[in-house]
């Protein structure tokens, strides 16, 4: 019965619904030799939730309702594992109109079905992340107009999700970066890829800057992901305006401006949110290198909002806008929360952190978030400047009643000559042994100002190869 065919065909009794013949193909697709199959019910190979339906097919096909039946269904591996089908079937009758058999042909599709359920669920993850992403996130045809955007799209430009889809991209684009932005699509659409910052226009009218991460995904598909880096743009002005101020101040703040705008203008304006993009695999499996490359952009992004909110720290200190908010709180709790902050970093160092609590130290009075800043720089200035297999204690104790705090580590230690200038703002110290150590200088500057913004004592000991102590006393009283 048709033994060459690729397609199952099976041959079923019109009173009991039992196989009275089958191919190869239909006993190879449910894993039964032909012997073992025939005399076997409709219901027997068939997934039960699946039945009722082909039941009720082949009663309208009995009753002249329909010309053949056409459906999918599973039916049920010997094993026990449902095989997805698709089925036509046909009555046959005798010449006297009477139904002899229903036979039916099967064409396994399993394989499609599992394709389209693996398709269903990355559109869903892609989907999800989509709507729940704090990045804006716009996809347009190959005209410019939109056809889809994300919530956080909505609220970056004060458009719904469905005033955006009825908009193309000159409709948010302020003049004056509308010339550029077409530019930047025109790159997308023949390299793949294109990354600028422009200014567009809220639906009231007011400006704002995005940084526009954009890729081709096929010929009439293109997807934008962007920051809004309105704040970035007014922080860059800000540290422009610091810039002239510290050139006639000291060639020192002139040194550290020069260094802030090299760091602001090197690709660390990479978006974070598209290398979690690339890092979830919502859009394909990256190899080992890409997997890598993606988590240095990430890093490199990170890094930069790092730099970024310590400046604003110091301007703000400086410019006697920052105030202290007192509160009682749980130390031991910050302190771990601390240990997970700070283990990852040491680990990749193979630097050891040692953490000494006074067992009866409770809760503290202070600015939590900044005794947390505190902490965090000068914990990852002794990781930083430490040895490879080096070690960090930090000592934590009451004296006096006041809180004492100790940070020790095994570093590279700082010459004797240098270490006051450590505390000036915008100061990176400059010799042989330190030039490898990136940064621009303003971490113990914002510990001793915030320190003494709490009306506490810091004081520091080093010596070259050995080590270098910082120790700071915030009163309780």
């Amino acid at each position: 019965m048709y033994e060459s065919s690729s397609v199952g065909i099976v041959k079923l009794s019109v009173s009991d619904k039992r196989i009275e013949q089958a191919n190869g193909a239909f006993c190879r697709m449910l894993g039964y030799d032909e012997d073992e199959i025939i005399g076997k019910t409709l219901r027997e190979i068939s997934y039960s939730e699946d039945l009722p339906e082909n039941i009720i097919q082949q009663k309208k096909l009995a009753a002249g309702e329909i010309n053949s039946i056409q459906m999918e269904k599973r039916y049920l591996h010997k094993d026990g594992h449902p095989v997805w089908g698709l089925l036509h079937a046909n009555l046959v009758f005798d010449k006297d109109k009477n139904p002899l058999y229903f036979v039916g042909n099967i064409l396994d599709i399993t394989a499609s079905k599992q394709s389209q359920r693996i398709l269903e669920e990355s559109e869903k993850k892609y989907r999800a992340y989509v709507d729940n992403s704090p990045y804006p996130i716009f996809v347009a045809d190959a005209s410019g107009r939109f056809t889809d955007a994300n919530p956080a799209a909505g609220v970056v430009t004060g458009y719904s999700e469905e005033e955006l889809k009825g908009m193309s991209i000159p409709d948010i684009c302020d003049p004056e970066s509308l010339e550029s932005m077409i530019n930047h699509f025109k790159r997308v659409k023949t390299e793949g890829y294109a990354s600028g910052e422009f200014v567009f226009v809220k639906s009231g009218g007011v400006r704002f800057y995005m940084q526009v991460e954009a890729v081709r995904i096929d010929d009439n598909t293109f997807i934008g992901l962007c920051v809004d880096t309105t704040e970035r743009n007014i922080t860059e002005q800000i540290l422009l305006d610091a810039k002239i101020l510290a050139e006639n101040a000291s060639n020192s703040k002139s040194e550290f401006l020069a260094n802030v705008s090299h760091e602001l203008r090197t690709p660390l304006n990479v978006v974070i949110g598209y290398s979690d993009v690339l890092l979830s695999e919502v859009s394909g499996k990256l190899n080992e290198d890409q997997r890598k490359f993606a988590a240095s952009i990430k890093g490199a992004g990170s890094n930069l909002l790092e730099l970024v909110n310590s400046l604003i720290y110091i301007a703000e200190i400086e410019g006697g806008n920052s105030r202290i908010e007192l509160s009682e709180f749980d130390l031991p709790s910050l302190i771990e929360d601390m240990k997970k902050i700070t283990g990852a970093v040491a680990a990749k160092k193979c630097v050891s952190i040692d953490f000494q609590i006074e067992n009866d130290i409770g809760s503290i009075i202070a600015d939590k978030s900044k005794f947390k800043m505190i902490l965090h720089h000068l914990i990852g200035n002794s990781i930083k400047f430490n040895n490879d297999n080096g070690f960090v204690k930090v000592v934590i104790e009451r004296k006096d009643g006041d809180i004492f705090v100790q940070v020790t580590d095994s570093g590279i230690g700082i010459p004797e000559e240098r270490q006051q200038e450590l505390f000036d703002p915008f100061v990176q110290l400059d010799w042989s042994h330190a030039r490898k150590y990136e940064g621009v200088g303003i971490g113990l500057a914002l510990v001793k100002s915030l320190i003494e913004m709490h009306s506490g004592t810091i004081d520091l000991k080093s010596k070259v190869g050995e080590g270098t102590t910082v120790a700071f006393t915030l009163p309780q009283k």
